[in-house]
């Protein structure tokens, strides 16, 4: 009797167990749904799967090892869109997407119409701005592999973007960045010191995606002493920030002279984003 694609998504996430725990049934169907070239839920359970034992084999063999469920399937879903995701670039998660939705709400509330996003790894922050707010947007990474991909996923989700290798502020061609409205970035948090307690899923991330220095605030100094010359006025910086960092990212930015800070929180109630006002 052949195996339905239910029975077999049952066994896999018995494999996963160890590593995904009470995730293990949804990263099976993940993983089975993609070696099917579907999207597998519960009203497909009853088909016959197709054989594919060897890859799905190999696909379970790669997340056992610690490999992000995001880099096995090649994309991943953020703010209702899809991206091609790669080890090049941080996974999108859905904590930034409190980031975007603060962006969006500033859009319409202010009339913004331009957007830089700086650090934009795969152009998660930057496609969704520009697909769901409608403005001009440009993307910066010092990664040029970065850059790339994020092109590839405004391609992918139908909108213009300008793309740029760039150290924050600074083009790598030369030149100077514009004046924009809305200025956002998810920078390197993560204190240098905790990079190796992280979870093994987080370690297979670009170490330059994570990386914030001695206390994970690197970035943010530069943001905060940076970004006013690339507003305009009564334009807004907003950045994601690690946990415990709102208090420290909102000093930065005030002692570089923006008048008014703000916290958002994320779904979890943790502080998440900072909002900062020229």
């Amino acid at each position: 009797m052949s195996d339905t694609l239910g029975s077999v998504a049952a066994r896999a996430a018995q494999r996963l167990l160890p590593v995904c725990g009470s995730d293990a049934a949804f990263e099976a169907r993940q993983l089975v749904g993609h070696v099917c070239g579907m999207r597998l839920d519960m009203s497909c359970f009853d088909r016959i799967f197709p054989g594919k034992y060897s890859e799905l084999n190999a696909l379970i063999e790669r997340r056992l090892s610690g490999e992000p469920l995001q880099y096995i399937l090649g994309e991943w879903d953020f703010m209702g869109l899809s991206f091609t995701v790669s080890p090049v670039c941080l996974i999108p998660r859905q904590d930034t997407e409190t980031l975007v939705e603060q962006a969006l709400m500033l859009i319409r509330q202010q009339g913004y119409s331009s957007c830089l996003d700086i650090c934009t790894g795969s152009g998660c922050i930057a496609v969704s701005i520009a697909k769901l707010g409608g403005i001009a947007v440009t993307a910066c990474d010092i990664s040029p592999e970065c850059v790339g991909l994020a092109l590839q996923n405004a391609e992918r989700n139908g909108v213009e973007l300008t793309a740029l290798t760039a150290d924050l502020f600074t083009p790598a061609q030369g030149g100077v960045l514009p004046r924009f409205d809305i200025i956002t970035a998810n920078p390197p948090y993560i204190p240098t010191g905790e990079l190796d307690r992280l979870q093994a899923e987080v370690r297979h991330e670009p170490r330059l995606a994570l990386d914030g220095g001695a206390d994970g605030l690197n970035l943010y100094r530069r943001i905060a002493r940076d970004c006013r010359g690339h507003l305009y006025p009564n334009g807004t910086a907003l950045v994601e920030v690690g946990c415990g960092q709102a208090a420290a990212v909102q000093e930065l930015f005030r002692s570089e002279g923006f008048g008014h800070t703000s916290v958002m929180r994320d779904l979890c109630g943790k502080e998440r984003v900072v909002c900062a006002r020229a």
